[in-house]
């Protein structure tokens, strides 16, 4: 809160000297860090474009970048438009905009020891927006030190707030040099009342609150009357006092103002604040223990109200309501994607919980379940104990304070009330502020396209967004494809959002066409590019060292007639070293729809044999059937007998399904420590063990007699088979949809596509290609159809 301290205007001449020595001893001694601070360059990104103190001199925008060595720093003289005198006890209004997203930080040496420290500190924000002003209060001490002193203001890498002197390997530093000067001299004609300032949510019904004032003037002899009125017409007195603070309640929703008098007779009045009288519904559980909310990250808003390295067994675990509206509330820009960070402890055992988070748009005083509700999913594990999520801030929402509130329930789900009890875990109230952006202006900023997924495998929908792009009223965002990065078509119409999604079913590139008052700008193009479904499988494979020095490994793979391995010692072989083995190079194995395959896994070790069974071991054999690059549902067969005993052979049968898909797709057996088979074994990083990869080609059932030649089934014919130099494609009774023709070498490569919609014939030219099995593949919505084609 901003507050005025009377002083005396009679100084003596001792304090006098001193504040000179002072001011002198200061620019003589300052000397502060400058090396090895790093940053972006002048060419990077997260650079300080404008930097500001409002209601002093300070005001530096469009200052460029200076390179300081290595270091992206500049220091601005003591002169104009880079330095300010800033009075004790005086509270100032910070502004600071950076090029990318950003954490900003601001230090001010208030004791002239050359030290920027972290008492000395104001976090400015902690991801920022490309473009948008982050503001920050900061208040002058009562017992800084007078005289010349250094100010620094650092940006970096967004949510991870920069310390004073520390390398970054993004951002920029900036140094000021500005003074500390004694409160002004008595006021002096009419001043500058500003407007009237409540850091606080709608109230309760005689709640306290304190009423201030923000970008008014500070000196002596000022007077503040405080006023109210139910109507904004008839007005009454509240209190007058000579300092700007005055707590007060209310039993209805009042518009407040105050009038600021000067002794030498000038008087003037704030803007009017209307101020909502609401209360929330309250919220908590019914128990203390267990499950609680220890820390929250959204905007600037960063609270950690307990230690959240502990997620079990966590002391701090005990509350069952928490307040923090009171805390400073980050700005939520309309039109804005805001990226929230939720963590989950507990003060005894772990347990699943749903969080949900609900924000007051209309700010009516309760929680639609409609757009005012974000679930933000469900915690898994104490090793996975932060939900992340992002919360969007929709256009023509009010601006101004309003109420968030999150709920962490044990055993909830999407839909639970913001309101009444629970069972366990924990309500978190906080204030946030919406701002309005501004009018776009011309030429628009476009920035440059993202997406959630650059690298896909199948036909998916992918996310797109814009990075570095203005968010402003009146701006419309007009997304286009490409194959080729050169011709551009634009799909669908223009949009209010930047935010959109995509079928991409072939390599694409993206940009995003933005318009203001009929003028545009292009974004930076991105592609998103399809590649071979053998690119995207998850890895997976034994740590390096081996757990304990064991290593355990498979020797002999079998599945019907296919064999590959010939070790089968089962202690003290030197063979067992391997952690991932890919035999993708193999011809590919014939299983048969249908058909059941005797499999077996030989297991050795370059150990004892009481080195080998100092755990439980389990095998895994899984086929991906549906060829989407996860081992999934009826894809995974398990050898799950524990390894305990000799000998050292597994032997399992499987079936493969009747309606598996035609063509090649990926086996991968493994053998690793585990206590729970589960079909996610099949991914990641473990212990002891070995993962290996082959590539299985799913034939139609034995029983069709499907013969190499021309084939026809559902009106597909392909002739010849084999075919040289031309093969003959034909669908002749196709519906009018469209579908894709693809041609797959057995290596999984795509080596000719070719879209059409409704009926095909045509001949394509194989002359290219090295001779071999190939897989044609025609799809559409509603039929997928596979044929095996021979080169020669």
């Amino acid at each position: 809160m901003k507050k005025c301290y009377m002083i005396n205007y009679l100084i003596s001449t001792r304090i006098i000297l001193s504040f000179i020595f002072t001011i002198l001893y200061s620019f003589a001694s300052a000397q502060y860090c400058t090396n090895n601070l790093g940053g972006s360059g002048c060419n990077g990104t997260r650079l300080i474009t404008d930097f500001k103190i409002v209601g002093t001199t300070l005001s530096n925008l469009n200052n460029g970048c200076v390179m300081l060595g290595t270091n992206t720093y500049s220091n601005f003289p003591a002169s104009g438009n880079t330095t300010a005198s800033l009075l004790l006890g005086g509270v100032y209004t910070v502004k600071v905009t950076t090029t990318g997203t950003t954490s900003k930080k601001l230090w001010i040496d208030f004791n002239h020891n050359s030290l920027f420290e972290e008492s000395e500190s104001t976090m400015i924000c902690v991801s920022s927006v490309a473009g948008i002003v982050d503001s920050v209060q900061i208040t002058i001490p009562t017992n800084a030190v007078l005289g010349t002193t250094g100010l620094r203001v650092r940006s970096t890498s967004n949510y991870f707030a920069p310390p004073a002197c520390e390398y970054r390997a993004s951002g920029e530093t900036e140094d000021y040099t500005i003074s500390i000067v004694p409160p002004a001299g008595n006021c002096n004609g009419a001043p500058n009342a500003g407007k009237v300032s409540i850091n606080f949510p709608s109230p309760c019904t005689n709640t306290p609150f304190t009423l201030s004032l923000m970008e008014n003037i500070q000196a002596y002899g000022l007077s503040y009357t405080w006023q109210s009125s139910t109507d904004s017409l008839a007005w009454i007195n509240l209190h007058t006092d000579t300092t700007v603070d005055y707590i007060t309640s209310q039993t209805q929703s009042t518009f407040y103002r105050c009038i600021v008098s000067c002794i030498s007779g000038g008087v003037d009045t704030s803007a009017t604040l209307f101020f909502k009288t609401l209360c929330y519904c309250s919220s908590a559980p019914t128990h203390s223990n267990d499950d609680d909310i220890g820390r929250v990250k959204i905007g600037t808003l960063d609270n950690q109200s307990a230690n959240t390295l502990d997620a079990t067994g966590n002391p701090g675990s005990t509350h069952t309501y928490t307040d923090f509206t009171a805390l400073p509330a980050p700005n939520l820009i309309q039109g804005h994607k805001y990226p929230i960070a939720i963590t989950q402890i507990n003060s005894n055992l772990w347990y699943n919980c749903f969080i949900t988070v609900h924000i007051d748009f209309n700010q009516d005083g309760l929680f639609n379940t409609t757009n005012e509700l974000f679930p933000i999913g469900s915690t898994i594990s104490a090793g996975y104990n932060t939900l992340y999520d992002t919360i969007f801030i929709p256009f023509g929402t009010l601006g101004g304070l309003t109420r968030m509130r999150i709920v962490l329930n044990e055993g909830g789900t999407a839909a639970q009330s913001p309101c009444g009890s629970y069972g366990y875990g924990e309500t978190e109230d906080y204030t946030v502020n919406i701002v309005t952006p501004p009018v776009c202006s011309t030429p628009p900023l476009a920035g440059a396209a993202i997406a959630n997924d650059t690298v896909i495998c199948l036909p998916t929908t992918v996310g797109l967004s814009l990075q570095g792009v203005n968010i402003s009223l009146g701006q419309h965002y007009q997304w286009q494809t490409s194959p080729d990065n050169l011709v551009w078509t634009n799909v669908g119409l223009p949009l209010i959002f930047y935010d959109t999604v995509f079928n991409v079913s072939a390599s694409t590139y993206f940009r995003c066409q933005v318009s203001c008052s009929g003028f545009t700008a292009n974004s930076n193009s991105i592609l998103v590019d399809f590649v071979s479904i053998n690119q995207c499988y998850c890895p997976s494979g034994e740590s390096t060292p081996p757990y304990n020095n064991t290593n355990f490994d498979i020797g002999k793979f079998t599945i019907g007639n296919f064999v590959n391995g010939t070790d089968t010692a089962m202690q003290y072989n030197p063979a067992a070293i391997h952690s991932y083995s890919d035999f993708m190079s193999l011809p590919p194995i014939v299983l048969n729809r249908g058909s059941n395959y005797n499999t077996s896994i030989t297991i050795i070790c370059d150990t004892a044999l009481s080195g080998i069974f100092a755990f439980t071991g389990y095998k895994y054999l899984g086929i991906d059937y549906n060829q989407n690059a996860v081992f999934d549902g009826t894809d995974v067969s398990g050898y799950t007998t524990p390894v305990i005993t000799i000998p050292n052979l597994f032997n399992n049968t499987i079936t493969v399904p009747a309606n598996a898909l035609i063509g090649l797709t990926r086996l991968r057996v493994l053998v690793r420590n585990s206590t729970t088979p589960t079909s996610s074994m099949f991914c990641g990083i473990y212990g002891v063990g070995e993962t290996e990869d082959y590539l299985v080609y799913i034939d139609y059932p034995l029983s069709s007699a499907y013969e190499i030649s021309t084939a026809v089934s559902n009106d597909l014919v392909v002739y010849p088979n084999p075919a040289a130099q031309t093969l003959n494609i034909s669908l002749s009774n196709a519906k009018d949809e469209t579908a894709q023709l693809k041609l797959f070498n057995l290596a999984g490569q795509l080596v000719y596509e070719e879209s059409f919609e409704g009926k095909y014939n045509k001949a394509i030219d194989i002359s290219r290609f090295s001779a071999g099995l190939y897989v044609l593949q025609v799809v559409s919505e509603t039929n997928f159809t596979t044929r095996k084609v021979v080169i020669e």
